[in-house]
């Protein structure tokens, strides 16, 4: 799942934190991306579900959930996103599962 519009000031703790605030304890993890160069947050993360039915009830408790006055936005996060976004595959590794959504 990705969630955007996250305060800057955000880490991994921080959006652990917020999910369990909101409802959401069946996650498996969470992920706030960091700028490369300067380590800071780029205001947009990852939470990972072990099933669809916990990511889609996710989705209820958080879309327009408030994050430090910002109001934080909640979609299914593709394949493709986390590769670009993240940076942890290598060139070509998700194109296999291009169709395959992963929440």
């Amino acid at each position: 799942m990705f969630l955007g519009n996250l305060p800057y000031r955000m880490r991994q703790s921080d959006l652990e934190d917020f999910l369990t605030e909101n409802g959401v304890t069946s996650f498996t993890r969470a992920e706030v991306v960091l700028d490369r160069e300067t380590n800071k947050s780029r205001g947009f993360g990852f939470v990972h579900f072990a099933t669809e039915p916990e990511a889609l009830d996710a989705l209820k408790k958080l879309d327009g959930a408030q994050a430090e006055g910002r109001t934080v936005s909640v979609d299914r996060a593709t394949e493709r996103q986390q590769e670009r976004c993240a940076g942890r595959r290598g060139w070509g590794e998700g194109r296999r599962n291009r169709e395959r959504d992963e929440w």
